[in-house]
Protein backbone atom coordinates (compact mmCIF):
# COMPACT_ATOMS: atom_id res chain seq x y z
CA UNK A 1 0.00 0.00 0.00
CA UNK A 2 1.70 3.19 -1.08
CA UNK A 3 1.77 5.91 1.63
CA UNK A 4 -0.53 9.40 0.02
CA UNK A 5 1.90 11.74 1.99
CA UNK A 6 4.87 10.38 0.41
CA UNK A 7 3.50 10.35 -3.01
CA UNK A 8 2.53 14.03 -2.19
CA UNK A 9 5.64 14.86 -1.43
CA UNK A 10 7.39 12.91 -3.69
CA UNK A 11 5.29 14.89 -6.67
CA UNK A 12 5.85 18.10 -4.83
CA UNK A 13 9.82 17.73 -4.70
CA UNK A 14 9.72 16.88 -8.44
CA UNK A 15 7.76 20.25 -9.53
CA UNK A 16 10.25 22.49 -7.65
CA UNK A 17 12.61 20.31 -9.21
CA UNK A 18 11.26 21.34 -12.97
CA UNK A 19 10.82 25.33 -12.12
CA UNK A 20 14.46 24.81 -11.13
CA UNK A 21 15.51 23.26 -14.36
CA UNK A 22 13.18 25.94 -16.49
CA UNK A 23 14.45 28.75 -14.52
CA UNK A 24 18.22 27.67 -15.50
CA UNK A 25 17.70 26.69 -18.67
CA UNK A 26 15.87 30.61 -19.34
CA UNK A 27 19.11 31.88 -17.88
CA UNK A 28 21.48 29.62 -20.18
CA UNK A 29 19.14 31.24 -22.54
CA UNK A 30 19.51 34.81 -22.30
CA UNK A 31 23.12 34.45 -21.37
CA UNK A 32 23.69 33.12 -24.89
CA UNK A 33 21.45 35.31 -26.26
CA UNK A 34 23.40 38.53 -25.11
CA UNK A 35 26.26 36.94 -26.22
CA UNK A 36 25.08 36.89 -29.37
CA UNK A 37 23.61 40.82 -29.40
CA UNK A 38 26.77 41.36 -27.97
CA UNK A 39 28.94 40.04 -30.89
CA UNK A 40 26.08 40.81 -33.51
CA UNK A 41 26.30 43.63 -35.92
CA UNK A 42 23.82 47.01 -35.00
CA UNK A 43 22.93 45.58 -32.07
CA UNK A 44 25.61 46.38 -29.35
CA UNK A 45 24.27 48.51 -26.87
CA UNK A 46 27.10 51.95 -26.66
CA UNK A 47 26.83 53.82 -23.51
CA UNK A 48 26.61 57.34 -23.65
CA UNK A 49 29.10 60.08 -21.87
CA UNK A 50 26.48 61.55 -19.22
CA UNK A 51 23.83 59.74 -17.55
CA UNK A 52 21.21 63.08 -18.51
CA UNK A 53 18.30 63.15 -20.21
CA UNK A 54 17.13 63.79 -23.75
CA UNK A 55 14.50 66.41 -23.06
CA UNK A 56 11.92 64.09 -21.93
CA UNK A 57 12.64 60.57 -20.58
CA UNK A 58 14.87 59.82 -17.77
CA UNK A 59 17.55 57.89 -19.60
CA UNK A 60 20.70 58.92 -22.56
CA UNK A 61 18.63 57.76 -25.87
CA UNK A 62 20.63 55.71 -27.93
CA UNK A 63 19.66 55.36 -31.78
CA UNK A 64 21.47 52.84 -32.90
CA UNK A 65 22.00 51.66 -36.74
CA UNK A 66 23.52 48.63 -38.67
CA UNK A 67 27.31 49.74 -37.94
CA UNK A 68 26.86 52.53 -35.80
CA UNK A 69 24.87 54.08 -33.28
CA UNK A 70 24.24 58.13 -31.73
CA UNK A 71 24.30 58.87 -28.38
CA UNK A 72 22.46 62.19 -27.07
CA UNK A 73 23.42 63.48 -23.62
CA UNK A 74 21.43 65.99 -22.65
CA UNK A 75 20.80 68.74 -20.37
CA UNK A 76 17.35 70.33 -20.18
CA UNK A 77 17.07 74.09 -20.83
CA UNK A 78 13.79 76.76 -21.67
CA UNK A 79 13.15 75.89 -24.18
CA UNK A 80 14.23 72.44 -25.41
CA UNK A 81 17.61 71.32 -24.51
CA UNK A 82 21.11 71.36 -25.31
CA UNK A 83 23.06 67.92 -26.37
CA UNK A 84 26.02 65.96 -27.13
CA UNK A 85 25.55 63.70 -29.96
CA UNK A 86 28.41 61.40 -30.46
CA UNK A 87 28.64 58.87 -33.02
CA UNK A 88 29.99 55.50 -32.26
CA UNK A 89 31.14 52.25 -34.00
CA UNK A 90 28.64 49.48 -32.49
CA UNK A 91 30.41 46.39 -34.43
CA UNK A 92 33.30 45.81 -31.85
CA UNK A 93 33.65 47.92 -29.29
CA UNK A 94 31.86 51.52 -28.22
CA UNK A 95 34.50 54.04 -29.93
CA UNK A 96 34.16 57.27 -31.31
CA UNK A 97 33.83 57.23 -35.18
CA UNK A 98 33.07 61.68 -35.15
CA UNK A 99 33.72 63.85 -32.52
CA UNK A 100 31.05 64.62 -30.46
CA UNK A 101 28.67 67.15 -31.41
CA UNK A 102 26.71 69.75 -29.62
CA UNK A 103 23.55 71.18 -30.15
CA UNK A 104 20.85 72.61 -29.05
CA UNK A 105 17.49 70.87 -29.79
CA UNK A 106 13.76 71.73 -29.60
CA UNK A 107 11.12 69.21 -30.21
CA UNK A 108 11.38 69.89 -33.96
CA UNK A 109 15.17 70.84 -34.78
CA UNK A 110 18.76 70.49 -33.66
CA UNK A 111 21.11 73.81 -34.52
CA UNK A 112 24.62 72.05 -33.82
CA UNK A 113 28.18 73.59 -32.97
CA UNK A 114 30.34 71.90 -35.63
CA UNK A 115 27.36 72.94 -38.57
CA UNK A 116 27.15 76.58 -37.25
CA UNK A 117 31.26 76.81 -37.46
CA UNK A 118 31.07 75.39 -41.15
CA UNK A 119 28.36 78.23 -41.57
CA UNK A 120 30.48 81.10 -40.13
CA UNK A 121 33.25 80.16 -42.06
CA UNK A 122 31.90 79.72 -45.25
CA UNK A 123 30.25 83.50 -44.71
CA UNK A 124 33.05 84.74 -43.06
CA UNK A 125 33.02 88.08 -45.38
CA UNK A 126 29.42 88.52 -44.45
CA UNK A 127 29.42 87.98 -40.38
CA UNK A 128 27.69 90.26 -38.30
CA UNK A 129 28.56 90.63 -34.85
CA UNK A 130 25.02 89.28 -33.82
CA UNK A 131 25.46 86.27 -35.83
CA UNK A 132 28.74 85.21 -34.00
CA UNK A 133 27.74 86.26 -30.55
CA UNK A 134 24.51 83.62 -30.83
CA UNK A 135 27.30 81.47 -31.84
CA UNK A 136 29.13 82.09 -28.48
CA UNK A 137 25.91 81.79 -27.13
CA UNK A 138 25.36 78.77 -28.11
CA UNK A 139 28.62 77.56 -26.10
CA UNK A 140 28.06 78.95 -23.24
CA UNK A 141 24.73 76.95 -22.64
CA UNK A 142 26.51 73.89 -23.68
CA UNK A 143 29.46 74.31 -21.54
CA UNK A 144 28.50 71.98 -19.25
CA UNK A 145 28.24 68.71 -21.21
CA UNK A 146 31.90 69.60 -22.30
CA UNK A 147 34.98 68.28 -21.24
CA UNK A 148 37.98 69.57 -20.22
CA UNK A 149 39.86 69.05 -23.26
CA UNK A 150 36.80 70.08 -25.66
CA UNK A 151 36.16 72.86 -23.27
CA UNK A 152 39.83 74.09 -24.02
CA UNK A 153 39.41 74.54 -27.75
CA UNK A 154 36.43 76.13 -27.39
CA UNK A 155 37.75 79.19 -24.96
CA UNK A 156 40.07 79.54 -28.04
CA UNK A 157 37.43 80.00 -30.48
CA UNK A 158 35.61 82.53 -28.08
CA UNK A 159 38.54 84.44 -27.42
CA UNK A 160 39.42 84.82 -31.37
CA UNK A 161 36.21 85.97 -31.74
CA UNK A 162 35.68 88.71 -29.21
CA UNK A 163 37.87 91.09 -30.89
CA UNK A 164 36.07 90.73 -34.29
CA UNK A 165 32.53 91.62 -32.19
CA UNK A 166 33.84 94.89 -30.99
CA UNK A 167 35.03 95.74 -34.47
CA UNK A 168 31.87 95.47 -36.17
CA UNK A 169 29.82 96.92 -33.27
CA UNK A 170 29.35 100.51 -33.22
CA UNK A 171 30.40 102.20 -30.45
CA UNK A 172 27.60 104.26 -30.07
CA UNK A 173 24.85 101.36 -29.31
CA UNK A 174 25.22 100.40 -25.78
CA UNK A 175 22.72 98.34 -25.57
CA UNK A 176 24.46 95.55 -28.57
CA UNK A 177 28.07 96.46 -26.35
CA UNK A 178 26.42 95.68 -22.64
CA UNK A 179 24.37 92.42 -24.04
CA UNK A 180 27.66 91.00 -25.98
CA UNK A 181 29.77 92.02 -23.24
CA UNK A 182 27.15 90.20 -20.96
CA UNK A 183 27.58 87.28 -23.46
CA UNK A 184 31.11 86.63 -23.41
CA UNK A 185 31.33 86.96 -19.42
CA UNK A 186 28.57 84.64 -19.45
CA UNK A 187 30.57 82.10 -22.18
CA UNK A 188 34.36 83.00 -20.05
CA UNK A 189 32.86 82.30 -16.79
CA UNK A 190 31.16 78.74 -18.05
CA UNK A 191 34.23 76.85 -20.40
CA UNK A 192 36.59 77.68 -17.36
CA UNK A 193 34.31 76.18 -15.05
CA UNK A 194 34.77 73.29 -17.15
CA UNK A 195 37.61 72.77 -17.08
CA UNK A 196 38.05 72.29 -13.22
CA UNK A 197 38.61 68.99 -12.53
CA UNK A 198 38.09 67.40 -8.16
CA UNK A 199 41.29 67.03 -6.58
CA UNK A 200 42.47 65.70 -2.90
CA UNK A 201 45.07 67.76 -2.66
CA UNK A 202 45.65 71.05 -4.96
CA UNK A 203 45.90 71.92 -8.25
CA UNK A 204 46.34 74.54 -10.55
CA UNK A 205 46.13 75.46 -14.28
CA UNK A 206 47.22 78.54 -16.45
CA UNK A 207 45.17 79.91 -19.17
CA UNK A 208 47.04 82.02 -21.68
CA UNK A 209 45.21 83.03 -24.95
CA UNK A 210 45.71 86.02 -27.29
CA UNK A 211 43.11 88.27 -25.64
CA UNK A 212 42.72 86.68 -22.40
CA UNK A 213 44.94 85.34 -19.41
CA UNK A 214 44.14 83.62 -15.95
CA UNK A 215 44.98 80.99 -13.67
CA UNK A 216 42.50 78.53 -11.91
CA UNK A 217 43.68 77.28 -8.57
CA UNK A 218 41.55 74.30 -6.96
CA UNK A 219 42.21 72.51 -3.44
CA UNK A 220 40.60 69.50 -2.07
CA UNK A 221 39.97 68.15 1.28
CA UNK A 222 43.69 66.71 2.10
CA UNK A 223 45.36 70.16 1.14
CA UNK A 224 48.36 71.40 3.51
CA UNK A 225 48.69 74.58 2.27
CA UNK A 226 47.68 76.94 4.97
CA UNK A 227 47.32 79.69 2.11
CA UNK A 228 47.51 79.91 -1.50
CA UNK A 229 50.16 81.68 -3.61
CA UNK A 230 49.08 84.73 -5.08
CA UNK A 231 47.35 84.39 -8.56
CA UNK A 232 48.63 86.69 -11.28
CA UNK A 233 48.72 87.74 -14.62
CA UNK A 234 50.68 90.07 -16.49
CA UNK A 235 48.48 92.95 -15.34
CA UNK A 236 46.61 92.33 -12.11
CA UNK A 237 46.46 89.52 -9.22
CA UNK A 238 44.26 88.57 -6.57
CA UNK A 239 44.70 87.38 -2.94
CA UNK A 240 41.83 85.55 -1.89
CA UNK A 241 41.48 83.10 1.15
CA UNK A 242 40.45 80.09 -0.95
CA UNK A 243 41.52 77.55 2.02
CA UNK A 244 39.19 79.22 4.30
CA UNK A 245 36.11 78.51 1.50
CA UNK A 246 36.73 75.46 0.87
CA UNK A 247 36.19 74.70 4.95
CA UNK A 248 32.99 76.42 4.84
CA UNK A 249 31.92 73.50 2.46
CA UNK A 250 30.66 70.13 3.35
CA UNK A 251 33.13 68.37 0.52
CA UNK A 252 35.88 70.95 2.38
CA UNK A 253 36.51 71.43 -1.37
CA UNK A 254 36.82 75.06 -3.33
CA UNK A 255 38.15 76.37 -6.68
CA UNK A 256 38.91 79.71 -7.79
CA UNK A 257 39.10 81.08 -11.12
CA UNK A 258 41.12 84.41 -11.94
CA UNK A 259 40.44 85.83 -15.24
CA UNK A 260 42.14 88.93 -17.55
CA UNK A 261 40.76 90.17 -20.15
CA UNK A 262 42.60 92.55 -22.55
CA UNK A 263 40.00 93.83 -24.86
CA UNK A 264 37.19 93.49 -22.67
CA UNK A 265 37.07 97.27 -22.36
CA UNK A 266 36.07 97.70 -26.13
CA UNK A 267 32.24 96.22 -24.70
CA UNK A 268 32.31 96.99 -21.12
CA UNK A 269 33.44 100.57 -21.66
CA UNK A 270 34.97 103.31 -19.17
CA UNK A 271 31.73 105.27 -20.05
CA UNK A 272 29.38 103.16 -18.39
CA UNK A 273 30.67 104.53 -15.18
CA UNK A 274 27.54 106.40 -14.63
CA UNK A 275 28.68 110.10 -12.89
CA UNK A 276 28.53 113.55 -13.88
CA UNK A 277 28.11 114.10 -17.56
CA UNK A 278 31.50 116.84 -17.26
CA UNK A 279 33.91 114.25 -16.34
CA UNK A 280 35.83 112.21 -18.72
CA UNK A 281 36.43 108.16 -17.74
CA UNK A 282 39.91 106.67 -18.37
CA UNK A 283 40.20 102.57 -18.30
CA UNK A 284 43.01 102.79 -16.11
CA UNK A 285 43.47 98.50 -16.02
CA UNK A 286 42.20 95.44 -17.85
CA UNK A 287 38.67 94.44 -17.09
CA UNK A 288 39.25 91.15 -14.47
CA UNK A 289 36.92 88.45 -13.04
CA UNK A 290 36.85 85.96 -9.96
CA UNK A 291 34.33 83.12 -9.70
CA UNK A 292 34.39 80.09 -7.43
CA UNK A 293 33.45 77.65 -10.38
CA UNK A 294 32.52 74.61 -8.48
CA UNK A 295 31.90 75.60 -4.91
CA UNK A 296 29.08 75.23 -3.41
CA UNK A 297 29.28 77.65 -0.39
CA UNK A 298 30.63 80.68 -1.87
CA UNK A 299 30.62 83.19 0.80
CA UNK A 300 33.79 84.76 1.16
CA UNK A 301 35.76 84.50 4.63
CA UNK A 302 37.39 87.66 4.35
CA UNK A 303 37.59 91.04 1.61
CA UNK A 304 39.46 89.96 -1.69
CA UNK A 305 42.33 92.16 -2.67
CA UNK A 306 43.13 92.99 -6.21
CA UNK A 307 46.31 94.82 -7.68
CA UNK A 308 45.91 96.04 -10.88
CA UNK A 309 49.01 97.88 -13.21
CA UNK A 310 47.79 100.97 -14.52
CA UNK A 311 47.94 100.06 -18.17
CA UNK A 312 47.27 104.21 -18.83
CA UNK A 313 49.37 107.45 -17.55
CA UNK A 314 48.38 108.34 -14.16
CA UNK A 315 47.24 112.02 -13.99
CA UNK A 316 47.37 113.09 -10.44
CA UNK A 317 44.24 115.62 -10.70
CA UNK A 318 41.90 112.55 -11.37
CA UNK A 319 40.08 109.85 -9.30
CA UNK A 320 40.19 106.40 -9.15
CA UNK A 321 37.89 103.93 -8.48
CA UNK A 322 37.67 100.26 -7.98
CA UNK A 323 34.12 99.34 -9.90
CA UNK A 324 32.72 95.96 -10.83
CA UNK A 325 30.22 95.00 -13.03
CA UNK A 326 26.24 95.32 -12.44
CA UNK A 327 24.44 93.84 -15.44
CA UNK A 328 24.68 96.90 -17.53
CA UNK A 329 26.75 99.56 -15.32
CA UNK A 330 29.68 99.70 -13.56
CA UNK A 331 29.04 100.61 -9.97
CA UNK A 332 31.25 100.74 -7.00
CA UNK A 333 29.16 99.64 -4.25
CA UNK A 334 30.96 97.25 -1.95
CA UNK A 335 34.54 98.26 -4.04
CA UNK A 336 37.00 100.50 -2.47
CA UNK A 337 40.87 101.66 -2.96
CA UNK A 338 42.75 100.50 -0.28
CA UNK A 339 46.47 101.95 -2.12
CA UNK A 340 47.64 103.31 -5.05
CA UNK A 341 50.30 104.78 -6.58
CA UNK A 342 51.56 106.01 -10.22
CA UNK A 343 51.80 102.99 -11.48
CA UNK A 344 49.22 100.27 -9.29
CA UNK A 345 46.20 100.31 -7.81
CA UNK A 346 44.82 97.80 -4.63
CA UNK A 347 41.45 97.53 -4.40
CA UNK A 348 39.73 96.07 -1.76
CA UNK A 349 36.15 94.04 -2.19
CA UNK A 350 33.74 91.97 0.09
CA UNK A 351 32.00 90.08 -3.58
CA UNK A 352 33.21 88.85 -6.52
CA UNK A 353 32.73 89.84 -9.79
CA UNK A 354 33.83 91.73 -12.80
CA UNK A 355 36.21 94.10 -11.69
CA UNK A 356 37.87 97.28 -13.31
CA UNK A 357 39.74 100.26 -12.29
CA UNK A 358 38.33 104.02 -13.91
CA UNK A 359 39.86 107.33 -13.37
CA UNK A 360 37.61 110.32 -13.65
CA UNK A 361 39.03 114.01 -14.71
CA UNK A 362 37.18 116.92 -14.97
CA UNK A 363 36.84 117.43 -18.04
CA UNK A 364 36.13 121.53 -17.98
CA UNK A 365 38.96 121.52 -15.63
CA UNK A 366 41.16 120.48 -18.49
CA UNK A 367 39.68 122.65 -21.07
CA UNK A 368 40.06 126.10 -18.37
CA UNK A 369 43.49 124.73 -17.88
CA UNK A 370 44.48 124.94 -21.23
CA UNK A 371 42.92 128.18 -22.16
CA UNK A 372 44.53 129.63 -19.15
CA UNK A 373 47.81 128.79 -20.39
CA UNK A 374 47.42 130.33 -23.77
CA UNK A 375 46.07 132.77 -22.20
CA UNK A 376 49.26 133.83 -20.10
CA UNK A 377 51.41 133.00 -22.61
CA UNK A 378 50.15 135.30 -25.09
CA UNK A 379 50.20 137.98 -22.54
CA UNK A 380 53.74 137.16 -21.38
CA UNK A 381 54.95 137.30 -25.52
CA UNK A 382 53.18 140.85 -25.64
CA UNK A 383 54.92 142.01 -22.65
CA UNK A 384 58.00 140.88 -23.20
CA UNK A 385 57.29 143.00 -26.94
CA UNK A 386 56.67 145.96 -25.30
CA UNK A 387 58.77 146.07 -22.77
CA UNK A 388 61.51 145.70 -25.55
CA UNK A 389 60.53 148.55 -27.34
CA UNK A 390 60.26 150.72 -24.20
CA UNK A 391 63.96 149.90 -23.34
CA UNK A 392 65.05 150.55 -26.69
CA UNK A 393 63.52 154.14 -26.70
CA UNK A 394 64.76 154.85 -23.69
CA UNK A 395 68.34 154.21 -24.42
CA UNK A 396 68.28 155.42 -27.87
CA UNK A 397 66.24 158.06 -28.12
CA UNK A 398 67.59 161.89 -26.88
CA UNK A 399 65.32 163.22 -23.89
CA UNK A 400 66.05 166.91 -22.04
CA UNK A 401 69.35 166.86 -20.50
CA UNK A 402 67.61 167.46 -16.94
CA UNK A 403 65.62 164.36 -17.47
CA UNK A 404 67.06 161.03 -16.13
CA UNK A 405 66.22 158.34 -17.61
CA UNK A 406 68.30 155.59 -15.52
CA UNK A 407 65.27 154.61 -13.23
CA UNK A 408 62.82 153.75 -16.18
CA UNK A 409 65.27 151.87 -17.75
CA UNK A 410 66.07 150.13 -14.73
CA UNK A 411 62.47 149.67 -14.27
CA UNK A 412 61.98 148.02 -17.98
CA UNK A 413 64.93 145.47 -17.67
CA UNK A 414 63.35 144.61 -14.38
CA UNK A 415 60.17 143.97 -15.32
CA UNK A 416 61.61 142.59 -19.21
CA UNK A 417 63.44 139.81 -17.35
CA UNK A 418 60.68 139.11 -14.65
CA UNK A 419 58.56 137.97 -18.06
CA UNK A 420 61.12 136.23 -19.55
CA UNK A 421 61.86 134.39 -16.38
CA UNK A 422 58.01 133.76 -16.27
CA UNK A 423 58.33 132.03 -19.86
CA UNK A 424 61.35 129.93 -18.87
CA UNK A 425 60.04 128.38 -16.08
CA UNK A 426 56.48 126.94 -17.55
CA UNK A 427 58.72 125.61 -20.36
CA UNK A 428 61.02 123.90 -17.79
CA UNK A 429 58.04 122.51 -16.25
CA UNK A 430 56.00 121.31 -18.84
CA UNK A 431 59.60 119.34 -19.89
CA UNK A 432 60.62 117.91 -16.12
CA UNK A 433 57.01 116.51 -15.72
CA UNK A 434 57.08 113.52 -17.53
CA UNK A 435 60.11 113.32 -16.14
CA UNK A 436 58.55 113.18 -12.75
CA UNK A 437 56.07 110.66 -13.33
CA UNK A 438 59.07 108.46 -14.75
CA UNK A 439 61.18 108.66 -11.50
CA UNK A 440 57.66 108.02 -9.50
CA UNK A 441 57.46 105.29 -11.30
CA UNK A 442 60.85 103.62 -10.92
CA UNK A 443 60.79 105.03 -6.87
CA UNK A 444 57.67 103.23 -6.25
CA UNK A 445 58.07 99.11 -6.91
CA UNK A 446 56.50 98.10 -3.11
CA UNK A 447 52.97 96.54 -5.15
CA UNK A 448 55.49 93.86 -6.63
Amino acid sequence: MVDAGFFFRESSMQSKMNIILHLTALLLLIIISNVAIDKSQGHRYCSPLANTSYCTNSSSHVDCREHSCKAYSCILQSPGCSCMIASYNCSSSCNYEAPPNFCSCTADTCLCLNDMMNTLNSTSGNLTAEDIVNFVDRIANMAGLMSTEVAENFLKIVDATQVKVSELVSAEDKSKLVSYGNTYLKVSERLVSALVTPTQTHNWLNISLSNTEGKVFMVGPQVTLENIPRLDTTHSSVDIDLIGIAKNNNERSAAVAFMSYNTMENLLKPDFFNTSNDTIKTMMSTVISATLPKTTNTKLTKPVNFTLKHIREFDPSGSLFCVYWNISEWIVDGCSVLKTNSSYTVCSCDHLSTFALIMQTSRRESESDSLMELLNLVCVIVGLVFFSLALLSFALCQWSPGVNNVARINICISLLLAHLLFLLTQRFLSLIRPQQVRLMKEGERDFT
